[in-house]
């Protein structure tokens, strides 16, 4: 039997002091965290994304894209076609774009 595996599901993890909401919008898969610096422990979240084998059978050989947001503004996104930014994995702890229209709109929204 051959087919694809679709999971549709909303979490709220909480890392520390830090509470993140994930859920998928398509194929992607999104990861809400409550700050910017909150991000350092994204890095466990996007690694924890399934791949590989699941109960003995083969998932689809490609990792989900996965979109990093702050108070809901896309920051980053961290996938196999995504290019990285240049030193954002030293940073992160995985190579990810950053967009930066969506990094100033998080800490516009941490201000008000």
């Amino acid at each position: 039997m051959t087919g694809q595996i679709q999971v549709e599901a909303d979490l709220t993890l909480e890392r520390g002091e830090d509470t993140f909401t994930v859920w998928t919008e398509g194929e992607t898969v999104v990861v809400n965290a409550p700050s910017l610096s909150a991000l350092r422990h994204a890095d466990s979240l996007v690694t924890a994304v399934p791949t590989g084998v699941l109960d003995g059978r083969a998932l689809p050989d490609r990792t989900p894209p996965i979109e990093l947001r702050v108070r809901h503004a896309t920051v980053g996104q961290v996938g196999p076609e995504v290019t990285p930014t240049p030193g954002v994995e030293r940073l992160a702890g995985v190579p990810a774009r950053v967009v930066p229209r969506g990094v100033l709109a998080a800490a516009i929204r941490a201000l008000g």
